[in-house]
């Protein structure tokens, strides 16, 4: 389970009018978290959980095993932007637009005691579709404080392909490899509620806040090993989720 990672996005826009804009943004989010155990086997059973279970060494005993996992993806959008209503210190606008996403997830596991045992998974997603999205900010009267909040809603069709592989190390051959591939919609809901300053005049915008993003109808990495394990790949499908603070600064002219 990966700890905290920060993530980047940066974008830019341009104003068609006094109302309406057109822009693009990149995001990308980066992870890796690692894990090793040793025991005495004179005292202590290792076993791995991810082997599979027709192979000879399924219910062996091990004396270390160590694991990696990678969870990464990209998402480009286009979007274009209206304001259908606003105040003196308020506004309400509305987000159309389209987005591509590629997700990534890997896995390596390595047990050993008189030989070694390597498992390793790959689970991918490629997708793109539409995107809606409301955006509101109200500022005070005055130190240029405001609040602001954004919803966006965008529905990704794509293909998930898998790989799982199992080789005995030692003995320089594959065991077990299967590969599975399935299209699908992928949605992912994202809101953000946050705070911030803005100059006079507008053209600085400093802000803060705090997203969730779901991504539904996803293929977990648990999920598939599970899957190869029972040799049964109906019904895969969950939710992953990504949360965090988030700041976010502007330029305009």
């Amino acid at each position: 389970n990966p700890d905290y990672h920060s993530a980047y996005r940066f974008g830019f826009g341009w104003s068609m009018d006094e109302c309406s804009s057109i822009g693009a943004d990149y995001t990308r989010f980066d992870s890796e978290t690692t894990s090793s155990v040793e025991i005495d086997p004179t005292r202590h059973a290792l076993r791995s959980l991810v082997i599979h279970p027709s192979t000879l060494s399924a219910t062996g005993d091990f004396e270390t095993g160590a694991g990696r996992y990678e969870l990464n993806y990209q998402m480009a959008d286009l979007n274009y932007r209206h304001t259908f209503a606003c105040g003196e210190r308020w506004s309400a606008d509305c987000q159309l637009g389209v987005r591509y996403a590629r997700l990534q997830q890997a896995v390596v596991t390595d047990f050993s005691y008189l030989g070694v045992q390597e498992v390793s998974t790959a689970v991918d997603f490629d997708g793109a579709g539409p995107k809606i999205g409301l955006l509101a900010d109200r500022h005070g009267c005055g130190w240029g404080l405001m609040v602001y909040g954004r919803g966006e809603a965008s529905f990704l069709v794509g293909d998930f392909t898998a790989r799982y592989a199992q080789t005995d190390v030692t003995a320089a051959q594959i065991l077990v490899e299967t590969s599975w591939k399935s299209g699908r919609i992928v949605p992912i809901l994202e809101l953000e509620l946050g705070a911030g300053w803005c100059s006079p005049g507008g053209r600085v915008r400093l802000t803060g806040g705090y997203l969730v993003s779901g991504w539904y109808n996803v293929v977990k990495t648990a999920d598939f090993v599970d899957a190869v394990q029972k040799a049964n790949f109906n019904h895969l499908g969950n939710v992953m989720t990504f949360d965090g603070l988030v700041g976010r600064a502007e330029i305009r002219f």
